[in-house]
């Protein structure tokens, strides 16, 4: 990582779930070798539906608050979520979710049909992929 970095690399993706939690350390331990005091997206991974939408909203704020990251994003998240989490976020000022992480490749493309419009266009938001 630190000489992809060094060559200009500063798109680093990571789940809980690679390698039962073990690659999450790996990359912690790498980012404190770069002497970064913040990174610039958290994505929240795979909605909790049983995790109120607001307690995710003001968790990502106060991070960003903090200053340890830029912007938080979603990922693979319905749209339904999404809109509700924007929703939470204008009502009380939050930072808002800015991308949504779909899977996207030549079998799976229904994360930017017609349903997610209101995301991508309506909201301004991005979209950065996985699986492509």
């Amino acid at each position: 990582m630190a000489a992809a970095y060094d060559a200009g690399v500063n798109f680093f993706d990571n789940a809980q779930a690679y390698a039962k939690g073990e690659s999450e350390e790996i990359m912690g331990d790498c980012l404190k070798r770069m002497d970064l005091d913040h990174v610039n997206l958290v994505y929240c991974h795979r909605d909790d539906e049983e995790t109120p939408v607001e307690e995710v909203a003001w968790a990502m704020h106060i991070i960003i608050e903090r200053g340890q990251a830029l912007y938080w994003e979603t990922s693979e998240w319905t749209p339904e979520r999404i809109l509700a989490a924007l929703e939470v976020c204008e009502k009380h000022h939050l930072h808002k979710p800015v991308v949504e992480q779909p899977v996207y490749n030549l079998f799976e493309r229904h994360r930017f049909a017609s349903e997610y419009d209101a995301i991508y266009q309506d909201n301004a938001n991005g979209a950065t992929t996985w699986c492509p």
